[in-house]
């Protein structure tokens, strides 16, 4: 009885202090996801990864001694220093995208993955009829994003830890959003690779850059292209006429971005706008404008290059 008062007590004095207190997460957990149903009957204990951003994800919450296999590590290997250490002692499953055999006969009880890691060769019900629950991150807005961390959260029982990175993301959104209010967006091309025939790829609809461009009082040249990522010519960059051009950093490379730089500037059709002129360019991590923990470091490295006025006044 006297224990039962202590606690009771306790909470009180929580709540008094306007400590919110979140349940554990209760199991069976049910959730919808990507047309399916998952059940989970406890937190997952051996988990693949599939991506760079997944991966960063696991490693800030404090989960990689869960991961027993990264994939796809063929692509944007940048994760933010502070989480370095635990990323790279993650241990590596298949150097490029996953294959049934090896997620199967890793023993792992979860996937973590986004949908553009599913192909026919690595199929949903393949993965479900060997007992293993997959989530898929195919967010292509913040809100749909946050929900999907919350989820994640809820999965590994670690909502208190993740909800703290949500909330984190949308405090500096939110400032961002606040300081740029009343500018005209200017508009930007998103240059992710070059296309080897001419053409040059961007990012389009089905992906977190055109909301992340507009929060950032930018307007992204082709956000109603109905693709993730789609080939465009010179000359359609050269008539949205672009006040800046947003270069994605794929590695640690440093002559990866001069390479791209010097595809732009020595393009004779892209030569001739003024922000290749004026050398007008953004440089943001590939991980940056992908569904994880910074998408609100790319709203702020945009925001500030296209409108460095506005952070100057107030110190941001």
């Amino acid at each position: 009885m006297k224990k039962t008062v202590m606690l009771l007590s306790l909470i009180g004095m929580t709540l008094a202090a306007g400590i919110s207190v979140q349940a554990a997460t209760e199991y069976p957990l049910t959730l919808e996801n990507y047309g399916r149903t998952l059940t989970f009957e406890k937190a997952p204990e051996k988990v693949v990864v599939v991506g760079p951003n997944v991966r960063e994800v696991m490693a800030a919450c404090g989960l990689s001694d869960l991961v027993i296999g990264t994939c796809n590590n063929n692509s944007a290997m940048i994760p933010l220093p502070e989480y370095e250490e635990e990323y790279f002692a993650m241990p590596e499953l298949t150097f490029g995208d996953p294959t049934i055999e090896a997620v199967v006969g890793s023993g792992a009880d979860f996937v973590y993955m986004p949908y553009d890691g599913l192909d026919d060769t690595f199929s949903l019900e393949t993965m479900a009829e060997n007992g293993i629950n997959v989530y898929v991150s195919s967010a292509t807005n913040t809100e749909d994003m946050y929900r999907e961390l919350q989820e994640v959260g809820q999965i590994f029982d670690i909502e208190d830890t993740m909800n703290g990175y949500i909330d984190e993301q949308k405090e500096l959104v939110e400032s961002v959003k606040a300081a740029v209010a009343e500018e005209e967006p200017k508009t930007i091309f998103c240059f992710s690779m070059d296309g080897g025939d001419g053409t040059l790829y961007t990012s389009g609809a089905r992906v977190l850059e055109p909301e992340l461009v507009s929060i950032a009082g930018g307007k992204h040249a082709f956000a109603d292209v109905d693709a993730a990522w789609a080939p465009v010519s010179p000359e359609e960059v050269l008539a949205a006429d672009p006040a800046a051009i947003v270069i994605h950093q794929y590695s640690t490379d440093e002559t990866e971005i001069e390479n791209k730089k010097e595809r732009i500037t020595s393009d004779p059709v892209l030569s001739g706008l003024t922000c290749v002129q004026e050398e007008n360019f953004i440089i943001v991590q590939l991980p940056d404008l992908m569904p994880g923990l910074r998408t609100a470091r790319y709203v702020e490295t945009v925001a500030k290059a296209l409108h460095p006025d506005c952070f100057e006044e107030t110190g941001e």
